[in-house]
């Protein structure tokens, strides 16, 4: 009977921990979805995936939280935004300037440590460029139909916060361009919205927006060439047939034939190798 009753509560706290998953995620569609657009969806949005958090988290009795150098960044510039609030004229507005630090740290906090599997990446990445798709033609027909001195998103406010919003998801759209494998047509819509995406930045009249948007163009130039030489190393040890720059000992045909000298010769690569067969 406890073999009976244990079996059964792991299916009900799997059915919980199913439906929270959703939660989740579902919330988190609509964070992403509204992000630009309307403050009131993403509160409740974010309301919904703390929720779905909490509750995986209970079903799992495992409450444990990694931290990256990001959320290390995040948590003391928290702690600075808390210290000033307690020291500020107006608290009302210093916590609410607290609670705009805590909420975007909690969400990354919670997609670094629960967005664990490439679907629920891949589904990320294509709810930010439907995102982007939405906030920039809602920016740019309201710029050509109101006739605004500079173009701004309706829940980001200010040009200078709407450019750094732009900014980031043309570096996301240029990745995508670069990195992934697309369709004559594919291409041309993602290439299409991130022209789009270029226009609004243009309009926002932000120096410090294209400034980073340079930025952010040279990291890039130098993670793929960073990428390029990885892979160009990769393929020259596995057709080299020496050990890796660690210099590992590899016992063939019961020969030590130790580390690779710095002229790329292997000590014992002329050593009678016959019935040796090494994988790449």
């Amino acid at each position: 009977m406890r073999a009976k009753a244990l079996v059964s509560d792991q299916g009900q706290w799997s059915r919980v921990f199913f439906w929270a998953d959703v939660a989740f995620m579902g919330g988190l569609g609509i964070i992403i979805l509204s992000l630009p657009i309307s403050e009131g969806f993403k509160n409740a949005g974010y309301f919904i995936t703390l929720g779905g958090w909490l509750t995986k988290r209970a079903a799992t009795r495992d409450f444990r939280i990694t931290f990256t150098p990001v959320g290390v960044f995040l948590s003391l510039y928290l702690l600075v935004s808390l210290l000033s609030a307690t020291s500020a004229i107006d608290s009302w507005e210093g916590m609410r300037g607290t609670w705009d630090v805590f909420r975007p740290l909690s969400l990354f906090l919670m997609m670094v440590n629960d967005i664990d599997s490439a679907p629920k990446v891949q589904l990320c990445t294509w709810l930010f460029v439907t995102s982007t798709g939405i906030s920039v033609a809602w920016s740019l027909v309201n710029y050509f139909t109101r006739h605004d001195l500079r173009l701004d998103l309706k829940s980001l406010g200010h040009p200078n916060t709407t450019a750094m919003y732009l900014v980031m998801m043309s570096a996301l759209l240029i990745s995508l361009l670069l990195l992934m494998d697309w369709t004559v047509y594919g291409r041309m819509a993602v290439g299409a919205l991130a022209g789009a995406t270029f226009l609004a930045l243009f309009l926002t009249y932000s120096r410090g927006g294209w400034m980073a948007f340079l930025a952010c163009l040279i990291f890039l130039n130098l993670a793929q060439a960073s990428e390029a030489d990885l892979g160009g190393r990769s393929a020259h040890h596995r057709h080299s047939g020496c050990p890796s720059d660690h210099g590992e000992a590899m016992d063939m045909a019961g020969q030590d034939v130790g580390k690779c000298h710095p002229g790329g010769e292997c000590p014992g690569a002329d050593q009678d190798m016959e019935g040796v067969s090494i994988e790449p």
